[in-house]
């Protein structure tokens, strides 16, 4: 395929929602030349990473450089020429997308085709007011048109870079790829009106607003200079201050002052706008000023709003108060200060946090019941992760908290660890060193376990130290004179056998009980279909003590040993009422279970096994 069918074909791909006029030179381009001259065509794309979208792109174009020394500062910079048919900017109602634009240069009077060119591409959001987005130039490429034909130059645009890229207000567009952490001008495009690329346009202002730079070969003079005092050089471009030693706002301090005044316009001239939407005059702002909460640096200090007594806890976030009006101010680390939300909390601390980290700039990352970013909510990112296990509770709950009253009613009742789904308020506590109930406790309570003595498998205790922290929070296996004494089956005291779960470790023909649920609700632990109570069999011959080995949680399980009204883990003596075990709830995906019931003279296990069912019908259980 020709280069010239190639153009036609793209064309129909690539064009979509382009500047007609614009299109319309680029079609003749590319089927006649457009004129002998030729033309250059710049393929505009964004450059990979670079993700964000942009509705504008503005084209600048450098010619030659400034061999005498009269037209840039730096005599390797380019000059800037106007495009030939003055479509600098192109509208891209649409976005420029994953697209190619081709924008075609043609050579002019400002265009010689025997010039050396350069080529700078900067891109936009879709406001007027965007700051620049994307970035791309031609520096490397030796641009030149071709006689008598197009020529394609590839121009990828990458993420504009304030360190290594500048658009100035007064037409100076620079770049720097070489030293990517400095802001140096090593490269750029310099319109008449700013030689020295400082941001401000070359001339002499009359009228005394100081915005025009008086010397445009020199950026350490312009409006932003330093005046130094009695030198003979105007360095603000403020002729009307007589090198420092006039004084027209009448503070009676000038620029040659021991602390010179930081703004010194005519009396009466408004400098700047308040906080609270008032006129701030010349004559109001100098050294020796009170420093009042307004939002400016009344007293030159390079910091505005500092005196303490302005922001109680010094976190440069300041509530500022008028009879009839409050205004929030936040000042930053470079001294400026912006409107922002009032602070919520700029004195003493909100229960244990400091009010220094309550602040509209705080994050409100914890489920603590305060407004740590002020937002008037409490708790938002946690209450916004939601339920992140699925067990039924969120990461951070809502209720009303018990025994003061908080900035915010939210923050109680939280999943203590939202990634684990067994941890969570009501959860089975076990001996791991973890918070399974979100109580704030650990289980701390004796376990049961399996010891051989005299080469006897007997039934003992070991200590639970629960919260410390230790990888191994279960003491030894310790000889218990309140154990039943009963002599246990051998396996139990098999090496690779606990007495939290004896499922894999008795070869005994447990009882297996089928216990009725309904449904699949999304609580922490279910209820059985009614009350299960399930019999354990007892030694007539033999005075009665009962032990549940592994306590009232077993995994997924939660039981107890009952007897009439009373509940325990541990019962003496038989009669009436008999002991059961009663079943008081389990998981909505609780796995089978096997639970060890020790009495004195012998050992039972009971293997319980949910059932999911539709309807609740008595007696709630079957076991066999």
């Amino acid at each position: 395929m020709t280069w010239f069918a190639r153009t036609a074909h793209r064309r129909h791909e690539l064009m979509r929602g382009r500047a007609p006029a614009v299109t319309a030179c680029l079609l003749a381009a590319a089927l006649a030349g457009c004129g002998p001259d030729g033309g250059i065509v710049l393929e505009i794309h964004r450059a990979p990473g670079a993700d964000s979208e942009i509705y504008r792109l503005e084209v600048r174009v450098g010619v030659g450089h400034d061999t005498d020394g009269s037209r840039a500062l730096d005599p390797s910079w380019w000059l800037a020429a106007p495009v030939a048919d003055g479509k600098d900017v192109v509208a891209l109602p649409d976005g420029l997308g994953g697209t190619t634009y081709r924008y075609k240069l043609a050579a002019s009077d400002a265009l010689d085709r025997d010039d050396d060119l350069v080529v700078a591409v900067i891109g936009y959001g879709a406001e007027p007011s965007s700051p620049p987005i994307l970035f791309g130039h031609t520096s490397d490429l030796g641009v030149r048109f071709a006689d008598g034909e197009a020529r394609i130059v590839d121009l990828p645009l990458e993420t504009f870079s304030s360190s290594r890229h500048g658009v100035g207000k007064a037409g100076c567009v620079w770049w720097n790829d070489d030293e990517p952490s400095a802001r140096t001008r090593a490269h750029a495009i310099v319109p008449d009106a700013d030689s020295d690329c400082d941001n401000y346009a070359e001339g002499h202002d009359e009228n005394g607003a100081c915005q025009l730079d008086c010397d445009d070969l020199d950026p350490d003079i312009s409006p932003e200079g330093h005046e130094v005092c009695q030198d003979g050089i105007d360095q603000n471009c403020c002729a009307f201050d007589r090198d420092g030693t006039a004084d027209p706002d009448g503070d009676q301090i000038n620029g040659c002052s021991q602390i010179p005044d930081c703004v010194d316009m005519p009396r009466g001239t408004v400098v700047a706008v308040d906080v609270f939407g008032d006129p701030v005059l010349s004559e109001d702002i100098h050294p020796g000023a009170t420093e009042v909460c307004d939002g400016i640096d009344n007293d030159c200090s390079g910091m505005c709003d500092d005196d303490p007594g302005l922001d109680g806890d010094g976190d440069g976030w300041l509530n500022c108060i008028r009879p009839g009006a409050v205004k929030g101010v936040h000042r930053k680390a470079d001294g400026r200060c912006v409107a922002a939300d009032l602070d919520c909390a700029d004195a003493g601390p909100i229960r244990n946090v400091p009010a220094a980290e309550i602040n509209p700039g705080a994050d409100d990352d914890q489920c603590d019941q305060i407004d740590n970013d002020c937002s008037g909510a409490c708790d938002e990112s946690k209450l916004a992760a939601g339920d992140g296990d699925g067990d039924g509770v969120p990461a951070c709950g809502t209720g009303d908290p018990l025994g003061e009253q908080p900035q915010c009613r939210l923050g109680r009742a939280a999943d203590c660890d939202d990634m684990n789904p067994f941890a969570l308020p009501g959860g089975l506590e076990r001996c791991d060193g973890l918070d399974f109930a979100c109580d704030g406790l650990v289980y701390t309570d004796p376990l049961p376990c399996f010891r051989t003595d005299m080469g006897r498998c007997t039934l003992g205790s070991r200590a639970c130290t629960d919260g410390t922290g230790a990888p191994m929070p279960i003491g030894a296996c310790m000889a218990d004179p309140n154990a039943p004494m009963v002599t246990l089956p051998v396996e139990l005291c098999a090496a690779t056998c606990s007495a939290d779960n004896v499922s894999d470790c008795f070869n005994g023909d447990p009882l297996a009980c089928d216990i009725d649920f309904r449904g699949q609700m999304a609580t922490p632990v279910l209820a059985p279909c009614g009350q299960v109570d399930i019999p354990l069999a007892a030694d007539p011959m033999a005075p009665c003590r009962w032990v549940l080995i592994g306590g009232t949680s077993q995994g997924d399980w939660k039981v107890t040993l009952q007897r009439g009204l009373l509940s325990a883990t541990t019962f003496e003596g038989c009669g009436i009422p008999p002991v059961s075990l009663r079943v008081l709830g389990a998981s909505p995906d609780a796995a089978d279970r096997s639970v060890l019931i020790v009495n004195q003279t012998r050992v039972q296990v009971i293997k319980l096994r949910r059932h999911d069912v539709n309807v609740c019908e008595a007696p709630g259980f079957a076991c066999h």
